[in-house]
């Protein structure tokens, strides 16, 4: 093409970064064991399956809430998926959608990456700050401050998360996840087991 005056050139390939890899760091994420590295990386699968035991609050406000929020309904050894989507903008925060489907009842949330150590996740008009703390044999999540359309909301109503993901005796990915709420109690309960199903696009 050179007598043309027409250059040809090959762009590198745009590499995602998931948000747990930009809180985390490479440290971070080397710290944690294989298969939730596997799940945060940033070429993660982007369709996990396994099975799931869910516990659900009995309070009448927590069922309404549930329901609201299309959280998961009680059972033991139910199919479980999660699908996560890249939605970052050029240029900007590392953000991710994430479905979650128990039982055929789904639910999702955004994950963008907020700084060293830090996620937020919206769901909805609702968003919660959430810290991270990687060790060698789990991943610690827990809430400290949320907002409703951007106006933080006081701590002492805000949902209280008990999280971790580890592995468990079989080697594969394990999530613990507990909310509640205070002055009403338990939220749900699930603890779920994932192996992954479909490679990330790209």
């Amino acid at each position: 093409m050179t007598p043309y005056g027409i250059r040809v050139t090959r762009d590198a390939p745009v590499r995602l970064t998931s948000p747990f890899n930009a809180a985390l760091g490479d440290a971070g994420m080397a710290l944690l064991p294989a298969p939730l590295r596997a799940f945060h990386a940033d070429t993660s699968p982007r369709l996990w399956e396994g099975r799931a035991a869910v516990e659900t609050g009995t309070a009448p406000l927590a069922r309404l809430i549930g329901w609201a929020l299309k959280l998961p309904r009680a059972g033991q050894d139910i199919p479980a998926t999660v699908t996560i989507d890249d939605e970052s903008p050029p240029g900007g925060p590392s953000v991710q959608r994430w479905g979650r489907t128990f039982a055929g009842r789904s639910f999702q949330s955004q994950l963008v990456s907020a700084g060293e150590g830090l996620l937020v996740e919206r769901f909805g008009p609702f968003r919660f700050r959430l810290n991270l703390m990687a060790h060698s044999d789990r991943l610690e999540i827990s809430v400290s401050g949320w907002d409703f359309c951007g106006v933080p909301l006081p701590k002492a109503l805000m949902p209280r998360s008990d999280a971790e993901e580890r592995i468990d005796a079989e080697g594969r990915f394990f999530a613990d996840i507990r909310l509640t709420l205070p002055w009403i109690g338990l939220l749900v309960h699930y603890r779920v087991w994932l192996e992954p199903k479909q490679p990330y696009p790209g």
